[in-house]
């Protein structure tokens, strides 16, 4: 639920730093093409933040899917390809 993954990302982000995500960051950056700030707001925003950005974008794209794809740009095998490595 969305209430889960908001609670999860709020324990997760206060152990969350750029270093400690190295791979993963240097994956999204290298693979993706996200820069090292957006990367840093998306890792350490605060969960209302956070919430309010879900919101928005299952308003405007449907899924989060819907907008990497479409807004990002993102190709369906990458996004295939993260999702199996978050869900690891």
């Amino acid at each position: 639920s969305r209430e889960d993954i908001l609670d999860d990302y709020a324990v997760t982000a206060r152990y969350r730093t750029l270093e400690v995500e190295a791979p993963f960051v240097e994956h999204l950056i290298e693979e993706i093409g996200m820069t090292e700030d957006i990367l840093s707001g998306l890792l350490m925003a605060e969960g209302h933040v956070l919430g309010a950005a879900l919101e928005r974008i299952d308003e405007t794209y449907g899924t989060i899917e819907g907008y990497l794809l479409e807004r990002g740009g993102m190709a369906e095998q990458v996004f295939d390809d993260l999702r199996e490595q978050l869900l690891e």
